[in-house]
């Protein structure tokens, strides 16, 4: 079976090189582009080493090391046949597995509308709707904690008036936060929908043009079980989990979902010349029978791009000067600087739900970081974060947990 299916990509390839011309693109990936560019096979390359470690003494029971580690090893591959019908695969390969992050197929029968089929990032905001792996940040801010990372389904997907308005139409088989997985625990379905505008893009305002305005909402009920409660667990940027629901693996001292989750996600986007912002809110109602528990965070970063690079508000800045020491370049420099706080609504405490362990009330995060690029697709990042929690009703509180996160990049 192996040696058929490698002798029919052998001889697809072979046969898309008879009619292709190569291209080597490294801003845009390595592949073959028919002579019309309506067909097209491109291969893009990442490669994350990270090294990440605690500011000061490590809190007590928090497992997480300070250790070098692999953040992501992998590749996309982006096809596209008479320009109408695109698919894209996204793999990660780092802690010596393999992980499926992204595979679709998208129909785009027209501008304003696409269909995707297959498994794609959770379209509640652009944070989420951007792959992580492009963020000009390593960690993903606090409001995007309590929503799912990829959703599994149908996807609706399109520009109106111009690019004034987008939009997301989504039925999915329901995540939750936490885990990237293709599980489908139940048989009910999650319908994701919003709506991202920039109202000022063609005023002639060249400050407003770039105010981006958006609303995603979701609604799914969901069905847990022993094997799989389906509930969120919230962890730190030191991957130390700072509330969980109850879970022994009994019947009676396992919390699993057990009705409606509702989510709305307010977000702002900005960028003007070098400077870019991006705010967001994520609100969250669970059912866990006749309980219901609130979510609610809130974050916002800012970026500045000090060479004078135009700023995007999830995307790596386009090196104007890269780093040639003869003529005192040193390539592109950035910084970035957020905050946010995540809370969890009194009742998951007085009906006895949280893992009374592990489950902090409240977290409130600081932090900033440098981004150095050397170059187009070579890029170092660095960012420190700090972590105070509140305990529910004046509990004891867990230590602030500090950390800083190191990261060296190469993409094709």
């Amino acid at each position: 079976m192996r040696a058929l299916v490698f002798s029919f990509v052998l001889a697809l390839t072979l046969a898309l090189a008879g009619a292709t011309q190569a291209s080597a693109q490294p801003a845009h990936g390595l592949g073959l582009t028919s002579a019309d560019a309506g067909d097209s096979l491109v291969v893009h390359w990442l490669v994350q080493s990270d090294a990440f470690g605690f500011v000061g003494d490590k809190p007590p029971g928090v497992t997480s090391r300070d250790t070098f580690t692999i953040g992501f090893a992998g590749l996309q591959l982006d096809a596209t046949l008479h320009e109408m019908f695109h698919s894209s695969v996204l793999v990660d390969f780092s802690q010596s597995r393999l992980t499926l992050l992204d595979a679709n197929v998208e129909v785009r029968f027209a501008k304003e509308l696409v269909l995707r089929v297959g498994k794609f990032p959770a379209p509640f905001n652009e944070e989420r709707s951007t792959p992580k792996i492009q963020l000009p940040w390593i960690s993903v801010s606090p409001a995007s904690f309590l929503l799912p990372v990829r959703e599994t389904g149908l996807e609706l997907v399109g520009e109106l008036d111009h690019g004034l308005v987008t939009y997301n139409a989504a039925l999915s088989n329901g995540s939750y936060a936490g885990p990237i997985t293709d599980n489908d625990v139940d048989s009910g379905k999650d319908v994701i929908v919003r709506l991202y505008s920039h109202p000022f893009h063609a005023s002639g305002i060249a400050a407003l043009e770039q105010l981006g305005i958006g609303l995603g909402a979701s609604y799914g009920v969901h069905r847990g079980t022993l094997a799989n409660p389906e509930t969120p667990a919230l962890r730190t940027y030191g991957n130390a989990v700072f509330f969980a629901f109850r879970a022994d693996g009994t019947a009676a001292g396992t919390v699993t979902a057990d009705g409606g989750v509702a989510r709305v996600v307010p977000h702002l986007t900005y960028a003007y010349g070098p400077v870019a912002a991006y705010a967001d809110y994520t609100r969250e109602r669970d059912a866990f029978g006749a309980s219901t528990v609130g979510f609610d965070a809130a974050s916002a970063t800012v970026t500045v791009a000090l060479t004078g690079e135009r700023a995007s508000p999830f995307g790596r800045i386009v090196v104007a000067h890269p780093i040639d020491l003869a003529r005192g370049q040193y390539g592109g420099f950035q910084v970035v600087a957020g905050g946010g706080e995540v809370r969890v609504g009194n009742a998951a405490f007085t009906a006895g739900l949280a893992n009374p362990a592990t489950s902090m009330q409240r977290a409130d995060v600081i932090g900033g970081g440098v981004n150095w690029y050397p170059t187009n697709g070579l890029g170092l990042l660095v960012d420190v974060s700090r972590t105070t929690f509140t305990a529910f009703a004046g509990a004891a509180a867990r230590p602030a947990e500090a950390t800083i996160y190191a990261r060296l990049e190469l993409s094709l």
